[in-house]
């Protein structure tokens, strides 16, 4: 049976609009690849954040390649180390992506900016504070990041 990406984005937005943090997950996925809808890095980073913020663990990891790569947001090292930490804490099966992730963004890094993505995980991780606590990282490290 062929798939549908185009049918299979429809159903995920009408889960994703209900909340279902896996179909926000899944959407911002799709976006991110140009699955069954044009690729669009803003579109893809809005639904990682609602999932993030709801702790799923692949929108977090996927939230910090945005960052890593400057696709949707700008690029920041330091918040995409704490969004693999935060990822990696909240799943830390084999399947999860984001410590090799964090592990080869880190080979790039200074250590006062490995401190600060540490902190910034500390600060994300408190319940209901993940939007909060990068928002406001952001806008205090916003003069010195680019988007690509």
């Amino acid at each position: 049976m062929p798939r549908d990406y185009s049918q299979a984005a429809q159903w995920l937005l009408k889960a994703a609009q209900q909340g279902l943090a896996s179909a926000q997950s899944s959407l911002g996925g799709f976006y991110a690849s140009g699955l069954g809808v044009p690729r669009d890095y803003g579109q893809a980073v809005q639904w990682f954040r609602k999932a993030a913020a709801q702790g799923d663990a692949v929108a977090q990891s996927n939230l910090g390649l945005a960052y890593a790569n400057g696709q949707g947001v700008p690029r920041s090292k330091v918040a995409a180390y704490a969004l693999f930490s935060l990822s990696a804490l909240r799943d830390a099966s084999s399947g999860n992506a984001a410590v090799g992730h964090r592990s080869a963004l880190a080979s790039g890094m200074t250590a006062q900016e490995i401190q600060a993505g540490q902190t910034l995980t500390r600060q994300m991780s408190a319940p209901g504070h993940l939007l909060q606590a990068l928002d406001g990282y952001m806008a205090t490290a916003g003069s010195n990041l680019r988007m690509t």
